[in-house]
């Protein structure tokens, strides 16, 4: 019985000795980014630049961060600053500075990069982000035209903040556009041999005061080309980036536009002939017709005409990209080198990235378009 009494005071004791945390803090304590976009340094009137000191601490980024604030009383709903630093990592000891709070860096969900700093590189700018655990590696990325910070002092009536609009923008894109979903871990993926990032692009304007123009190309980590939507879809089509849109087509002697929704996939084979690598690559299109405004059924003879018009439409798109691809970047941007690589690793690890590489492949390409589906007008 002694025994029992015993064990269960020291149960009972335990529980309200253990049950502390001794690196807890109050909520109203910590703030807890959204959005941070990096910029090239800009020195203005409102820059914090007399923070620096020495040589060392020369702004060369400008870091802005959007959190929301906890207080009831506070006049707006978040904070949007901007730190000058010579580097994102050391932009945190700055920030002490200005704001009490304790920056939760692990809770942000979306990193912005402007144009210029991706021309630079980003590779050290984003180093900090993948050197901790508490920092996710699935914040989703992307490259703004212009300045990230512009985009992120913007104010938007339709939705509670600027911030949480971009993560709801980036976060499925590709459920109803070609546009494809990138994250920190899947950008640093794309930096290895043979690969090279593309990266969904965003630019001021429409009615929520931001909205997706397109992709950033990347030749590792600095920003090689932008794409408008136009091209955009070829470029994933022939990267074998899953997704579904929209596309357009016109019937042979009828004078009426329609609309068929898609999905698409990728195949890819290598072949070595003699000194020339062959890729094959098949694209194949599969879904319904969305919209045919006309009184007339539609047929086999039809059907395959709307095969046929957007299996043109969609090869001509894909053939300017590889020649865009393989005469002016000189970069493997649709994700193919790395099937190469995979069969004549010794050989090639050393000058899959080379410009000849790509530029003198024969890529072959096949699309195959199916509809599965028209439906019946009521």
């Amino acid at each position: 019985m002694l025994k029992k009494l015993l064990s269960m005071t020291l149960l009972i004791s335990s529980c309200f000795i253990l049950s502390g945390c001794w690196d807890s803090k109050d909520v109203d304590r910590l703030a807890f980014p959204i959005v941070a976009s990096y910029d090239m340094f800009q020195d203005d009137p409102d820059s914090m630049k007399q923070l620096s000191s020495g040589p060392l601490e020369e702004p060369r980024v400008d870091v802005t961060v959007v959190f929301p604030n906890l207080s009831a009383k506070a006049a707006n709903k978040v904070t949007v600053e901007t730190v000058p630093a010579p580097t994102v990592g050391y932009a945190r000891e700055k920030r002490g500075l200005t704001a009490p709070e304790f920056y939760v860096t692990g809770f942000n969900k979306v990193i912005l990069t402007g144009e210029d700093l991706a021309r630079q590189g980003l590779q050290q700018p984003m180093e900090s982000l993948y050197r901790f655990p508490e920092v996710p590696l699935n914040m989703l990325l992307a490259v703004v035209e212009g300045r990230g910070k512009d985009i992120l002092n913007l104010k938007t009536d339709n939705t509670d903040n600027i911030a949480t609009f971009l993560y709801t923008l980036l976060r499925e894109p590709d459920k109803h556009n070609f546009i494809p979903v990138v994250t920190i871990n899947e950008f640093d993926v794309n930096l290895a041999p043979g690969r090279n990032p593309v990266v969904p692009l965003i630019k001021t304007g429409g009615v929520n005061q931001a909205f997706l123009s397109g992709v950033a190309v990347f030749k590792k980590d600095r920003l090689l080309a932008k794409l408008d939507i136009h091209d955009t879809r070829p470029l994933i089509l022939l990267r074998g980036v899953p997704a579904q849109g929209y596309f357009p087509f016109i019937l042979e002697g009828e004078n009426l536009q329609g609309s068929a929704l898609l999905r698409n996939k990728r195949k890819v084979k290598v072949e070595r002939q003699e000194d020339v690598y062959v890729f094959k690559l098949e694209v194949v299109l599969e879904g319904i017709i969305t919209e045919y405004p006309s009184e007339q059924r539609i047929d086999q003879k039809r059907l395959k005409g709307v095969e046929n018009f957007i299996t043109a439409e969609v090869e001509n798109e894909c053939r300017q990209i590889i020649n865009t691809m393989q005469k002016e970047w000189k970069t493997d941007c649709i994700d193919i080198s790395k099937y190469a690589l995979a069969k004549w690793r010794r050989e090639l690890k050393e000058r899959v990235d080379d410009e000849q590489f790509i530029s003198q492949a024969r890529i072959e390409l096949d699309v195959k378009v199916k509809i599965t589906n028209y439906g019946e007008r009521r």
